[in-house]
């Protein structure tokens, strides 16, 4: 390595970093132009760029009125994250290599001058989420927020909820008041790498670097469009929050300030044109696209290329800036980074009180926000960046550590605050049996109920119980031991368990979804008493169904394929019995489109019929357990709300019980299919309780906690031992 390459290396490891004057103006958030060298602007290249002030202005306001419940009007507002990505990376970019052209980038530097911008601010805002969220939200939900601050203190929470995206006890928690912090989180990860891929490039080829960044960045971006549209593809809602497929927007952010040279050769009418369509392009990306729309993939592109157009020719005459540095524009676009960090725990909150109105509750929350975030930017970014106390790198680094170490206190501080579980004076074993302090067995949940329940009053809604088990704070645990048994959304392959007396000739297949799923702790109980095997074949939100139900991006080819392989696999292995249960609310794919309710009644009816006719007809009898009652709200957490006033937590059995149920119009539909209906037990009255015998109905918003199952397993037994032949 030659004299220049060795100099260059050690400024960048910030070691012999020549002083310069303007340090302030490149720390200052990045907005400020970028030097000749790299981009040359039509005006004065020092003067602030109001336009991409006005640009974060469109940005954040779509994303705000997005979750502020604006969905109607703007479906597809989520995008303005895409156009902060593109933003980002134009800025940054262009702050890395002008050092690094000018000989004066210090690697240390650039983290220490992020640390400064970004972490006090992000502080604040972790721990004023965190004491929030202990103030109003119910204690259920204390121990999966405090993870999220604390993977959102060490920017990782992105990865957190990419994972949840397919964990099975995640699927109905309620949203996170850090759920934002996923983009941040992508924004720092990419900027670990970055600059030493920017500065690797220049010491490799310093003849040409404009050259050997360009190269670096396609490196970078053709990699991540291809990886993100494949995986959008197969699974959108893991895809959404992964670095890796949202790397390359914030490449082409890059690649617009490293080609800002030739681009700022086009002539002024092209220019403005080519900018206002950016615009449109945006625009057009937030009306047209909507929740089901696979994203980023090739969904991202409109976006964040009309980001790229608006800031490459943002500038021009006539163009954009017309609009865009317009004072309003730019004071909300000077306080975005705040204002994007607020605005989302207080909709959340606010949502979590008043749940009635959500779309007058989200915008007044989002109109709320502007306070904090306005006392943010002005008593806690601003000074930073000007503090002259944390204008050393080494100040800047020890006070994003800090800061980060502040954050995770925060989050362990509301776990230290998640209450003790209530004392219970059952112990409920595992296989449901409940005996009292003295050892003595008592009635629990549905043992309660008359033999035959509709209108038995001991399961009608009551306002407190001695105890409650298992104790809302725990309810989302109470699931089945099969739970890590069910087959993923990507996965067709048919993961199977076995229970009950595994070396026994009698075997029994539960088939089907999650609902099918929660059955098992009672199934177990008969199994273990009458030396029954049984094999489960469950996959997350796929039934036994011959239709092609809607997935997460369309058709779920993944449990068509699933649905083939199980169905091959029981006609192979001729079960005693198949038992199948699903939840109500499946759609149907049929002929390239999602048919409304009552085409999708129709066609789940057929595609079950059709499945357990085939079965049939090659000697294998079908049993079905009619869906269960579902409550649509987090049942733990209003138990937990109003311990004392549990009757709050209780709803109209009509409210709970969809009119149509394609699964029962199946069963009358096809003759010898047995059923087993035991929803008289779990709402047993007019009005649906979420506490029956001192025992927690549900475990979330529709599943059945596994006590509760468990207690139901005599009635269970009595209905399932006449159809094992």
């Amino acid at each position: 390595m030659g004299s220049e390459g060795t100099d260059l290396w050690a400024t960048a490891l910030g070691r012999t970093a020549p002083p310069r004057a303007d340090d302030r103006r490149l720390d200052n958030d990045g907005w400020e132009a970028l030097e000749d060298s790299v981009y040359t602007p039509p005006q004065d290249v020092r003067a602030k760029r109001l336009d991409i002030q006005g640009l974060r202005f469109v940005a954040v306001a779509l994303v705000v009125l997005f979750h502020a419940g604006l969905t109607g009007a703007l479906p597809g507002g989520y995008v303005g994250v895409d156009v902060f990505f593109v933003i980002s990376g134009f800025l940054i970019t262009g702050n890395i290599t002008q050092g690094l052209a000018a000989g004066e980038f210090s690697l240390l530097g650039f983290y220490a001058n992020r640390a400064r911008r970004l972490l006090p601010a992000a502080f604040v805002t972790i721990a004023g989420t965190c004491l929030l969220t202990y103030l109003f939200l119910s204690a259920t939900r204390f121990d999966s927020i405090a993870r999220d601050a604390l993977s959102s203190a060490y920017y990782a929470v992105n990865w957190r909820l990419s994972a949840q995206s397919v964990d099975y006890l995640a699927q109905d928690q309620a949203v996170s008041p850090f759920q934002h912090f996923w983009s941040l989180a992508v924004e720092e990860q990419f900027y670990l790498v970055w600059p030493l891929l920017l500065l690797f490039a220049a010491l490799l080829w310093r003849a040409n670097r404009r050259a050997a960044w360009l190269i670096a960045l396609a490196a970078v971006l053709v990699p991540s469009l291809i990886y993100s549209i494949t995986y959008t593809a197969s699974d959108a809602a893991q895809a959404y929050f992964v670095t890796t497929t949202r790397m390359w927007e914030l490449a082409l952010g890059g690649g617009v300030a490293l080609g800002a040279t030739v681009l700022a050769r086009v002539p002024g009418a092209t220019a403005a044109t080519l900018g206002w369509l950016g615009i449109a392009a945006i625009l057009c990306s937030a009306v047209l696209y909507t929740a089901g729309t696979p994203f980023p993939g090739y969904a991202a592109v409109m976006p964040t290329v009309g980001a790229a157009a608006a800031l490459a020719f943002g500038e021009a005459v006539r163009g954009p800036r017309v609009v865009l540095s317009l004072p309003p524009l730019v004071w909300v676009g000077d306080m975005s980074y705040s204002l994007y960090l607020w605005h989302w725990p207080i909709i959340v909150i606010a949502g979590a009180q008043f749940t009635e109105h959500p779309l007058a509750v989200g915008l007044v929350a989002a109109a709320f926000s502007v306070l904090p975030a306005w006392l943010s930017r002005r008593l806690i970014e601003e000074p930073g960046m000007r503090s002259e106390t944390f204008s050393t790198t080494r100040a800047g680094l020890s006070l994003g550590l800090l800061t980060s170490l502040a954050g995770a206190v925060a989050a362990f501080l509301l776990l230290a605050f998640i209450p003790a579980t209530h004392g219970s004076s059952v112990i409920v074993a595992d296989n449901g049996q409940a005996v009292d302090v003295t050892g003595a067995k008592v009635k629990i949940g549905a043992e309660i109920l008359a033999a035959n329940p509709r209108g038995d009053k001991n399961g009608a809604p009551r306002d407190d119980f001695e105890s409650i088990n298992p104790d809302p704070i725990n309810a989302k645990h109470d699931a089945p031991d099969g739970g890590n048994c069910i087959t993923l959304i990507l996965a067709s392959a048919d993961e199977q368990c076995e229970f009950g007396d595994v070396t026994s000739s009698t075997t029994i297949d539960l088939v089907g979804d999650s609902h099918a799923m929660q059955w098992l702790p009672a199934l177990i109980t008969s199994a273990l008493a009458h030396h029954w095997r049984i094999i489960t074949h469950t996959k997350q939100s796929c039934p036994l169904t011959a239709t092609t139900i809607v997935g997460p991006n369309g058709p779920y080819t993944q449990c068509s394929a699933w649905n083939a392989a199980v169905t091959k696999t029981i006609l192979q292995e001729k079960p005693a019995l198949v038992l199948t249960s699903t939840s109500r609310d499946h759609q149907a794919f049929v002929d390239g489109e999602a048919l409304n309710l009552a085409g999708s009644q129709a066609a789940l009816m057929k595609g079950f019929a059709q499945s357990w006719t085939r079965l049939k007809e090659n000697g294998v009898d079908v049993a079905v357990i009619a869906g269960t009652p579902i409550p649509n709200f987090d049942v733990p957490t209003c138990v937990s709300e109003f311990r004392h006033q549990l009757s709050r937590c209780a709803r109209r059995r009509t409210e709970w019980m969809t009119a149509t149920d394609a699964m029962e119009r199946a069963r009358r539909k096809v003759s010898g299919i047995g059923y087993i209906n035991l929803n008289d037990a779990i709402c047993p009255t007019d009005k649906c309780a979420a506490v029956i015998g001192n025992v927690l109905v549900y475990r979330d918003a529709n599943h059945l906690s596994a006590t509760y199952v468990s207690t139901l397993a005599d009635r269970f037994d009595e209905l399932v031992r006449p159809l094992v032949r």
